[in-house]
């Protein structure tokens, strides 16, 4: 948990997961799984934590074996999609934490002959460069990239000349809509 008195720069995985959620559902999923990562770090669990909200809010059945702990590579995103579609029913939509799994998650399908979105639909998170080039192009959620820098680099200066200087800045990601939904 991050304290009061740190100071931080991130992005709101939480809220980007929870509006590319949403997004899905006003699409008409119901059965949507989620690639989670490795639980040792908090941006996974946040981003998680926002599939899990609105997954309650809009009260879909909350279904363990629709969630999988990947390590953020593109093979787990490939095995776990495997996993997915041998269920007896399966989900109609897998987001993934990291396009990187996503990514994997296309391969799968696309091997398959399981159509994107038709069948499946696919979201990403991180809005890798190669995610718009997929087949079909990967609907991710984006990170404010430049505006982390630029604000990193100004609370280090600000800490810099005023030790005592606390700065805390969480950012909004976007939702890049493109084909896989």
């Amino acid at each position: 948990m991050i304290g009061e008195d740190l100071s931080y720069v991130c992005a709101d995985g939480r809220k980007g997961t929870y509006a590319a959620t949403q997004y899905l559902i006003e699409k008409g999923r119901k059965r949507i799984a989620y690639i989670k990562g490795t639980d040792a770090y908090q941006v996974g669990y946040n981003r998680y934590e926002g599939y899990r909200q609105t997954i309650q809010e809009a009260s879909l059945p909350f279904d363990e074996s629709l969630v999988f702990s990947g390590n953020f590579q593109m093979a787990d995103g490939f095995e776990v999609a495997s996993y997915f579609m041998q269920q007896p029913n399966p989900p109609d939509a897998i987001m993934a934490a990291t396009d990187n799994m996503a990514l994997g998650v296309l391969n799968f399908l696309n091997e398959q002959g399981i159509s994107v979105p038709e069948q499946v639909a696919v979201v990403g998170f991180d809005n890798l460069n190669l995610s718009a080039s997929t087949k079909p192009p990967l609907t991710t959620i984006q990170i404010p990239i430049e505006q982390l820098a630029a604000s990193a680099i100004e609370a280090l200066i600000s800490q810099i000349e005023n030790d005592k200087t606390v700065i805390q800045q969480v950012f909004n990601c976007k939702l890049i809509k493109r084909q896989s939904i």
